[in-house]
Formats: C-alpha cells, sequence, structure tokens
C-alpha cells in the first residue's frame, strides 16, 4: 500500500499452493520422457500416419529393420513402398480404420528396404485423429522375415518330401489309433482301388482277407501297440475289385507327447509279381529235382516192365484163346501197359523228356486231340481257329499230351455236361508282360469249361507235382497230369496259367512261342 505522498506503507499478496501441479506436470513430463524412452527404444517400427495418410512419425528403429535414415520418410506415403501384390489389402485395412474410428485387425505385407530387398511385416493400425498431441493413425509393425523365410522353407521341404512320396511307386499311409486312413498317397488307387479321398476314414484292417488277418495280423498288431515298429512284413490285401494282391509294409506308431500311440504311419509296396516269380523258381527247381529222381526210375522200371511185357506175350502165344488163363495173362498185359505209359508221363520230367520239335500248324493237332478226348462224352467243343494263326515250334507227341490231359480235366469238372470252348489266337506280348516270357510274337490257346470250378486257396498248388482235387487211384488221377503239362509247355519256352471261380469255370491259358518264318 502507498501513502499520499507514494511512500510505501506495506506489501498486500495472495499466495496459491500450485505443489500438486507442479507434481503432476514434473510426473506428466517424467512420463512422457519414459514412454518417448519406451518407443525411441522399441524394437518395433511405430509410425503415425496424419489425416492425409502420410508419415508424420517414425521411431529410430526404421533404419535398423527397413534401413531408412530416420527422418527420410517423413511426409510420404507409405504405400509407395509396400509390395503391388500386398497393396490392394493393406488399402483396404487403412480405409476401414480410418473410416471406423477404431483399431484394425494385423496384417501381413512385403514393405520395400533401403537395400532394394522386401522385408515382411506384420502391422495393426489404431485411429487416434482425435487424440490431442497424437492427431493421427498410430501404425505398429513388426519384422517377421524370419518367420516368413522359414515358413518358406518348412513349405518347401514340405512339397519336396510330398512330391517324392507322390512320384515314388511305395504307398505311404497314415491311420489314426482305431486303424481308420487319414492320411492315403495317391497310390492309394492302384493298391486299394479307391481314389486317395475315398478311403479317408474308412478302416484299414477291412482291406485284409479273413485269413490273413487271424494268420499273422494279431501278432503284428501286437508288437505295434506295444510301441515297436514292424519292418518288411508281407501280407495279403483285397482289392475294391475283389482282386487280391501281396503288400511288403513296413510301419511305425505315431507317439503323442504324453506318450501314447495316436497313429500308424506306413509306407507298402506290391510284391504280387515278385512272389509269383519266387513260386515260378521254387517249382521249377521242385520239378527240376523230381525230374532227375523220376528220370533214373522210369529207365529201370522201364526196362523191368520190357522184360515182363515180353514174357507176357510168350505165356499168351502158348496158351489157347479158349483157357480162362488166357484171359488173366490179357489182364496182366493191359496193366504192364497202364504201366508203361506212366512211365513216360515220369520221363516227361527228366532232361531225358526234352522236346523234339518241328515247325508245326496247331490247328489239327488241337480238334484232332479235343475229339479223341471227348470220346464217348456228349460235350461239343466250341471251337475258334483263325485261319491266320501263327504255326508254333513243338513236339507234336507232347503238346498232344498237354491238351489231352487239361481237356480231360475240364471233361471230369463238368461230368459230360456243360460247355468246352476252345479259342486258337495270335499275341504280341511286350517287355512287362505278366507271364513273365520273352517279348514277342505268341499263340495262345484258351480251354475253358462250365465246371464248379477250384476253390481260390487250392490254386496256386495245381501244377504241384501229385496235388489233385480228385480221389487218388488208378482209375481217379494220380495228380501228375496239370504238372507234366506245366514242365512240357516250360521246356518249350511258353507259359500256362489257370484261372478259375467257384460256381462258373475254369480257364486254362497256354503261350507257345510262334515258328520264325
Amino acid at each position: 500500500m502507498n501513502d499520499a505522498q507514494g511512500q510505501i506503507l506495506y506489501h498486500e499478496g495472495t499466495y496459491i499452493d500450485i505443489t500438486a501441479r507442479t507434481q503432476a506436470e514434473i510426473a506428466l513430463r517424467e512420463s512422457e520422457a519414459r514412454f518417448r524412452s519406451l518407443i525411441q527404444n522399441s524394437s518395433d517400427l511405430i509410425v503415425i500416419l496424419d489425416k492425409d495418410g502420410l508419415i508424420s512419425y517414425e521411431t529410430p528403429s526404421i533404419e535398423r529393420i527397413l534401413g531408412y535414415p530416420q527422418g527420410l520418410l517423413l511426409g510420404r506415403s507409405p504405400k509407395e513402398f509396400i509390395h503391388p501384390q500386398d497393396l490392394p489389402g493393406i488399402q483396404n485395412d487403412l480405409r476401414d480404420v480410418y473410416a471406423n474410428r477404431r483399431e484394425g485387425t494385423p496384417s501381413e505385407f512385403r514393405f520395400a528396404k533401403a537395400d532394394g530387398t522386401w522385408a515382411y511385416l506384420e502391422a495393426i493400425g489404431k485411429n487416434l485423429l482425435d487424440y490431442p498431441g497424437i492427431n493421427g493413425v498410430v501404425i505398429t509393425a513388426h519384422d517377421i522375415s524370419e518367420r516368413k523365410h522359414a515358413e518358406a522353407e518348412i513349405r518347401k521341404a514340405s512339397q519336396r518330401y510330398r512330391d517324392l512320396v507322390e512320384s515314388t511307386n511305395e504307398f505311404f499311409w497314415e491311420v489314426n489309433a482305431e486303424w481308420s486312413f487319414t492320411y492315403a498317397s495317391p497310390k492309394a488307387h492302384d493298391f486299394l482301388g479307391y481314389d486317395p479321398g475315398e478311403v479317408l476314414n474308412k478302416p484299414a484292417l477291412d482291406f485284409m482277407s479273413r485269413g490273413e488277418f487271424k494268420r499273422v495280423w494279431n501278432a503284428v498288431r501286437k508288437q505295434l501297440e506295444h510301441g515297436r515298429a514292424v519292418n518288411n512284413f508281407e501280407h495279403t490285401i483285397i482289392q475294391a475289385d475283389g482282386r487280391a494282391i501281396i503288400l511288403e509294409s513296413s510301419i511305425l506308431p505315431v507317439v503323442g507327447g504324453d506318450h501314447a500311440i495316436t497313429g500308424y504311419r506306413g509306407v507298402s509296396r506290391e510284391i504280387t509279381e515278385r512272389k509269383r516269380l519266387e513260386d515260378e523258381l521254387a517249382k521249377v527247381q521242385k520239378l527240376d529235382s523230381i525230374g532227375t529222381l523220376a528220370g533214373g526210375i522210369a529207365h529201370d522200371y522201364n526196362n523191368l516192365l520190357t522184360a515182363i511185357l515180353g514174357y507176357i506175350g510168350l505165356c499168351k502165344s502158348s496158351i489157347p484163346k479158349t483157357e480162362q488163363a488166357f484171359a488173366l495173362v490179357e489182364k496182366a498185359e493191359k496193366a504192364a501197359l497202364s504201366a508203361r505209359d506212366l512211365t513216360k508221363q515220369l520221363i516227361t520230367f527228366s532232361r531225358g523228356g526234352m522236346p523234339l520239335r518241328k515247325v508245326t500248324d496247331i490247328r489239327d493237332l488241337i480238334t484232332q486231340t479235343v475229339k479223341f478226348s471227348l470220346s464217348g462224352s456228349k460235350l461239343k467243343p466250341d471251337y475258334t481257329l483263325p485261319q491266320d494263326l501263327h504255326p508254333v515250334f513243338i513236339d507234336k507227341d507232347q503238346m498232344r499230351q498237354v491238351i489231352q490231359n487239361v481237356v480231360i480235366n475240364a471233361r471230369e469238372a463238368m461230368h459230360d455236361n456243360g460247355a468246352l470252348g476252345i479259342e486258337l489266337g495270335n499275341a504280341v506280348l511286350d517287355a512287362d508282360n505278366t507271364a513273365s516270357l520273352p517279348p514277342g510274337e505268341y499263340i495262345r490257346i484258351l480251354i475253358r469249361d462250365s465246371g464248379q470250378g477250384i476253390p481260390a486257396e487250392l490254386l496256386p498248388k495245381v501244377f504241384d507235382p501229385y496235388f489233385t482235387t480228385k480221389e487218388l487211384g488208378s482209375q481217379k488221377g494220380m495228380g501228375l497230369g496239370l504238372s507234366i503239362c506245366y514242365s512240357i509247355v516250360k521246356k518249350h519256352g511258353g507259359d500256362i496259367r489257370l484261372e478259375s471261380t467257384l460256381g462258373v469255370g475254369t480257364t486254362v491259358s497256354i503261350f507257345l512261342p510262334a515258328a520264325k518264318p
């Protein structure tokens, strides 16, 4: 206050306590400094886009992540640096963030680096246009280049293994713990008769035959369920069309994190042809062994029969035909002659039974042999005999024996009542023929009957020596007929096959090499 002369008498004032405000301002400055420090040192890239979509702020990490000096991109649109293929999606995302005033969804895109390469970024935007001091859209981006490159390598490796799996001749598959298919490679069509998608969720064990299941599967399954792998396990499966094929499979249990088996993974290869060739080799070796034995026995036996028949002849000449003894001697002679025919069959197995071949038109031989074999029967054969049939290089007597054995078998199977078809034709076999014969020209002889057929489990044995479906005995059969046929045809460089269906009939296929002109 002043007096009349203007002298200050005293002072008056008002004090306001601003301690709290000052502390708040200090705390705010410290907080801003702290958050600015966090943002400036963030490993992620943070940029702010203004209302026009231009960069108004960027963190120093832009130099580490993208290689641009800080401040270089200010005032520019990020759209200039985004890969053209990714740009449409990013524009939609930004438009949505700007329009809806909300946080967007994470987006992945490629952003051009300073060195011309592309960085993969994962970014999310938040609309803070109305937030004082920011007034923009905050974009937080994380560099995911390493992850994307790793994913690309995984995809490449996965595709590489998938290509290998899908291009190989083996069948790769997976099943769950209940043995239902969860994966099948494209070879499912060749192995099972179904496309891969068709077998998913189908029980894998349904493809095994009942006999196979009981014979081997239970032991194999027990081993697998105890966590042990099974290698080169041979088994038979039934395809969609009913055909049986033999597989060799290796199976591995798939174990989960809790050490429980979650399924099984396996690879199978078809070995039907290999097994057939092995059986064929075993059969040939068996016939060779029997041939060596039979040949020696047959020659000695034949010498004895020659002497027996000689003495029988002398007896016949010294006994009047009217006496009862003459009839008995004749019966003995017939028995000895039958025994001599048996020795001829045995000699067929031996090396001494090699064919004496000549070039022959086989049509007449077949019609005459069939006529003889059906003597006394009501059966009427139905012939297909093309005029252009190739000649063959054969031993007529041995081939006559083949046709006779097959036709007699057919006659007995039909009990003289049914249809007998005889079909001849030319055939050209390539290197991959199922008979494993050298490629070239052949003739094919098909003999079909409508008999009762042969059970599938007996078919592999029909060419074995002394195997027969007839009763054994001098009047019923000795089980040598088809073995002799097999031996003769093989010695002629051909092949003989038998197919049969119960209740339908049997077809015998014979391939013989065509004679060279």
